[in-house]
């Protein structure tokens, strides 16, 4: 089997409550559009997530580009091989940070 990356943001959540809630409800979004089958490389196959700061202030349009580019030293600083290495694992937890605007929910998952 292989992966796919997926990329969720959602409005900028302030505490670990918060963005915990927001990953709840994009996974319940994700399964009710993709099903409970499995392997479908949506945020649905992740069970948990990492928070990891992002070292630059960038809207969440020019980040994107960034983590499909791989530039997760500019973005991540001394965490980058952390963050490259939980975005990079589709069986473990999401990658999550805020932006300055949005809070992101990303990786790979499998498919």
């Amino acid at each position: 089997m292989g992966a796919e990356s997926f990329f969720k943001s959602v409005d900028k959540c302030g505490t670990p409550e918060a963005r915990q809630s927001a990953f709840d409800k994009l996974v319940e979004e994700a399964y009710y559009d993709y099903g409970h089958a499995g392997y479908t490389g949506k945020i649905c196959e992740k069970s948990d997530f990492i928070y990891i700061p992002i070292n630059i202030d960038v809207n969440v349009n020019v980040l994107e580009h960034h983590l499909y580019e791989s530039n997760f030293e500019l973005l991540f600083g001394e965490n980058a091989k952390q963050a490259e290495d939980i975005y990079c694992d589709k069986w473990g937890p999401a990658l999550c940070f805020d932006t300055n605007d949005a809070t992101v929910f990303c990786g790979l998952a499998s498919a």
